[in-house]
C-alpha cells in the first residue's frame, strides 16, 4: 500500500530538521568558542583533539577546549589565551587547553611552560596550571613550570617559579591532606616524591581542588641563576616590558647577573637594531660627520651600548653614514656582544650642498682714448648684490639660542641668506631673512609631505632680545641702518639700551662691527648655512622647532686659497664685462655654486671735430670752392684726413661739405661735430647778355 505524505507534512519536518541544525550548532559553538589561539611556533608541533586524533594546523588558528597541543625536540610555540595572557611551550612539551565559560585550565603533562598574565583576571575569572602534583591559581603574574617525569629527577616532580606577583599552589602533602602555599615573586617552589616512610596513610585530603594531585613534599627557596637560563631566560629577555616588570618585582635578575655573563652559555635570538644618524650642510671645508648618537632599538633592559657611524663626507655630495663598531655590555660592563645573533645596522646619510660663490669685478667707463679700459678689483663673496660703498656690515643677522634649545636667527639688518637642506628627504629650502624678522627651523608633516619648514615671525622694538640691544648700542650707525630698514621707532630701542645694566665683557671687532668677544660665533655675515642633523626620534615630523642640537646656523666659508683677477679689457667704442680669471687653488670647483655679478667696462666715442672754410662771390657762373679743411680731436697718434667737398655755382649759400679718409682712426671710435664753412654766391652788379638783341 502506498504511503501518500502531504505537503504540509514535508514544511513540518523540513522545519524541524533545521530547527535541529541549527540547535546542534549553537550547542557546538558554544562549547567550542574560544579566546585561546596559536599566534606563533618554531619547528615542528602537534595539535590533537579529545579523541587524540591530529588536528591540521593553521596560521592564526583558535584552540579548542579538550585539544591538547605539544612541541617536539628544538620546538617552541607561542598560544595567547586572551589579550595580556601569553603562553609559551618549550620544546618536547604539551599542554591540555580545558575551557568552560570564563574558566580555563591548562594541564602541563609533560615538559615546560611559560606564563605571562600581564593584567590581573577579573573576579568571575579563573585561569589555572595542573599537573600530576600541584594546581596552580593565577590572577595575575608571571611564572614558569617544569613537569619532570624522568628517572633522573631526583626526586623532583614540578617546579615552579614565580617572577612576578603571586601564585597559589595547591597539592596533597604526604599524608594525603591538601594544602595551598603562596608563592611570591623571586621564590620557586619544588615538589618532590616523599619517602615513603614520611608517608601517613588514611587521612583524608583537605583541600578538594587537590583531592586527584599526587603526595609531594614542597620546598620552597629563592631563584638563582641556574633557574633563570635556557628557555626561561629567553622569555624573560625577548620583551624589554617585561624584563623591567620582572626587575621592579623582585631583585631577582640582579642575583643572577652570572646567567648574562661574557663567559655564560646563553643567546639572544631577537633583533637588536642601530640606526646611524644623517646630517646635512653647505661646504665649509671641515668634514661632515655624524659618529656619536647611534640609536638603539630591541636591546634588552639591564645592558648597555655603545657604537659609532663611520662616515664622513668633506667635499659636496652624499655619503652614507655606517655604523662602524659598536659593543653591547652587561650591568657588569663586561663585553657580551658575541651573544646577541641578530644584530642589525641601518645606515645614516650624510649631504654637503655646493657652497655659494659670486664673483664680482667692478665697473668702468671712459671716453675712447685709444688705450684698454680696464678696472683690477674684484671680490668673491657668498650672495650676489656686492655694493663697494657701503659698509660690511650692510647685510647681518644673529643667533641666539632660546630657553627651549632652538636657535633664532634674527636679522639685524639689511637681508642675510638663509639655506637648509633636509638629509633624508633631499628637500632644499632658499629664504632670504630681512631685518626685523626671527627665523626658526622645523619639520613638519602635512598632507604627508615631510619637509623641513622655516618660520618666519616679526619683531617689534619691544620683542629685540638683550644681546642685540647691546650691539645696536655699540654700533648706533648699525642701529640707525636697522631702523631704516625696518621702519623702527629708534627712540623705543635707545630707551630700552639706557634701562640696560652696565655690560663690562670684553669687546672685539668684527666687520667694522664693535661685538661681545663671546659671540664671535653668533654673528651671521651675507648668508648663513642652517646645519641640519635629522634623527629618526624625530622623523616623525611633529612639528616643533628643532633644538641647537638637530639644527643651527652656520656662516658660509669661501676657501682662502683662490684667487680672483679681473681680465676684462674695452678698448674700442662699446661695452664689454669685466671678465675673470679664477684659480682654485686647493679648492674644488665642485664645491661651490659660482654666481657671476660682472660689472660693465663701457667706452664712449672720442669728440671730433671737423672744420671747413668759408668764401663768397659774385655770380660769374664759376663754380665757388674753399679747399681748407682740418680735423682736430684725434688721439694717440691716429691718422685720418679730411677734404673739402663743398661746391657752389648758382646764387645762394651752402655749406662746404667734407670727406674724410680715415688712415688708422676708426670712424666707430669718434663722434663727429661739424664746424663747416659757407659758400655764398651773391647776384651779379653788371649783368651781361650774350644772346643778339633785335631792334625794332
Amino acid at each position: 500500500m502506498k504511503r501518500i505524505i502531504s505537503k504540509r507534512q514535508i514544511i513540518l519536518f523540513i522545519t524541524l530538521l533545521l530547527a535541529l541544525v541549527i540547535s546542534q550548532a549553537v550547542l557546538a559553538g558554544s562549547e567550542t568558542d574560544s579566546c585561546i589561539r596559536l599566534v606563533s611556533y618554531e619547528g615542528s608541533i602537534n595539535v590533537e583533539d579529545e579523541e587524540g586524533e591530529p588536528v591540521a594546523l593553521m596560521e592564526e588558528m583558535s584552540l579548542c577546549s579538550g585539544e591538547a597541543l605539544s612541541t617536539e625536540k628544538d620546538s617552541m610555540a607561542v598560544i595567547l589565551l586572551d589579550d595580556g595572557r601569553t603562553l609559551t611551550l618549550d620544546e618536547e612539551s604539551c599542554v591540555v587547553f580545558t575551557q568552560q565559560g570564563e574558566d580555563l585550565e591548562l594541564e602541563l603533562t609533560k615538559g615546560s611552560l611559560f606564563l605571562d598574565v600581564l593584567d590581573k583576571l577579573e573576579e568571575e575569572e579563573s585561569l589555572q596550571i595542573r599537573t600530576p602534583e600541584m594546581t596552580v591559581g593565577i590572577r595575575g603574574t608571571i611564572v614558569f613550570l617544569t613537569e619532570d617525569s624522568g628517572q633522573d629527577s631526583g626526586g623532583v616532580k614540578t617546579t615552579l617559579g614565580v617572577l612576578e606577583g603571586t601564585a597559589e599552589v595547591a597539592y596533597n602533602d604526604p599524608a594525603g591532606a591538601g594544602r595551598t602555599i603562596p608563592v611570591s615573586a623571586g621564590n620557586k617552589l619544588v615538589l618532590k616524591e616523599p619517602d615513603t616512610s614520611e608517608a601517613a596513610a588514611g587521612v583524608a585530603p583537605e583541600n578538594g581542588a587537590a583531592a586527584s594531585a599526587q603526595a609531594v613534599v614542597p620546598e620552597m627557596s629563592s631563584l638563582t641563576a641556574d633557574d633563570i637560563k635556557g628557555f626561561v631566560q629567553e622569555q624573560i629577555m625577548e620583551d624589554p616590558s617585561r624584563m623591567e616588570r620582572i626587575r621592579n618585582a623582585s631583585d631577582i635578575l640582579e642575583n643572577t647577573q652570572d646567567s648574562f655573563s661574557a663567559d655564560g652559555d646563553w643567546t639572544w635570538d631577537q633583533p637588536v637594531t642601530l640606526v646611524a644618524q644623517s646630517a646635512s650642510k653647505l661646504y665649509d671645508g671641515a668634514p661632515l660627520t655624524r659618529r656619536s648618537d647611534v640609536l638603539v632599538y630591541g636591546l634588552p633592559t639591564g645592558f648597555s651600548v655603545t657604537a659609532a657611524a663611520g662616515g664622513s663626507q668633506t667635499d659636496a655630495g652624499t655619503a652614507n653614514n655606517p655604523v662602524s663598531s659598536y659593543k653591547i655590555y652587561n650591568s657588569r660592563n663586561e663585553d657580551v656582544t658575541s651573544h646577541f645573533k641578530k644584530i642589525e645596522t641601518v645606515d645614516g646619510k650624510l649631504r654637503v650642498d655646493p657652497a655659494p660663490l659670486t664673483i664680482w669685478t667692478a665697473g668702468a667707463t671712459k671716453v675712447y682714448d685709444g688705450t684698454p679700459l680696464t678696472d683690477p678689483e674684484t671680490q668673491l663673496r657668498t650672495v650676489p648684490g656686492y655694493d663697494p660703498g657701503e659698509p660690511l656690515w650692510r647685510d647681518t643677522a644673529y643667533v641666539q639660542t632660546a630657553s627651549a634649545g632652538t636657535e633664532i636667527l634674527y636679522g639685524v639688518c639689511g637681508t642675510t641668506w638663509v639655506h637648509g637642506t633636509n638629509p633624508l628627504t633631499e628637500e632644499v629650502r632658499e629664504i632670504e631673512l630681512p631685518a626685523g624678522k626671527k627665523l626658526t627651523v622645523y619639520l613638519n608633516d602635512e598632507d604627508g609631505k615631510q619637509s623641513i619648514e622655516f618660520r618666519i615671525e616679526d619683531m617689534t622694538e619691544e620683542e629685540i632680545p638683550e644681546e642685540l640691544l647691546r650691539l645696536y648700542a655699540d654700533n648706533p650707525d648699525l642701529r640707525v641702518q636697522a631702523c631704516k630698514d625696518t621702519g623702527w621707532d629708534e627712540e623705543s630701542i635707545v630707551k630700552r639700551i639706557d634701562e640696560l645694566q652696565e655690560d663690562n665683557s670684553p669687546k672685539t671687532e668684527q666687520s667694522d662691527l664693535t661685538i661681545n668677544e663671546s659671540a664671535t660665533d653668533r654673528l651671521m655675515q651675507d648668508s648663513a648655512n642652517v646645519k641640519i642633523h635629522i634623527d629618526t626620534t624625530i622623523t616623525n615630523y611633529n612639528g616643533r622647532a628643532l633644538g641647537n642640537e638637530e639644527a643651527h646656523y652656520t656662516p658660509v666659508r669661501i676657501d682662502p686659497s683662490i684667487k680672483l683677477t679681473a681680465t676684462g679689457s674695452q678698448t674700442e667704442v662699446g661695452q664689454s664685462p669685466n671678465t675673470y680669471e679664477i684659480v682654485w687653488g686647493s679648492a674644488n670647483p665642485n664645491n661651490y655654486v659660482v654666481e657671476e655679478e660682472l660689472g660693465t667696462l663701457t667706452v664712449t666715442a672720442a669728440p671730433l671735430t671737423v672744420t671747413t672754410g668759408s668764401a663768397e662771390k659774385e655770380y660769374d657762373g664759376e663754380a665757388l670752392t674753399n679747399s681748407e679743411a682740418s680735423l682736430t680731436g684725434l688721439v694717440n697718434g691716429e691718422t685720418a684726413t679730411v677734404t673739402a667737398t663743398g661746391s657752389r655755382t648758382e646764387e645762394g649759400t651752402s655749406a662746404n661739405t667734407y670727406s674724410i679718409s680715415w688712415g688708422t682712426a676708426k670712424s666707430s671710435n669718434y663722434s663727429i661735430a661739424e664746424n663747416l664753412g659757407t659758400l655764398k654766391i651773391t647776384k651779379a652788379k653788371n649783368p651781361i647778355y650774350d644772346d643778339e638783341v633785335t631792334l625794332t
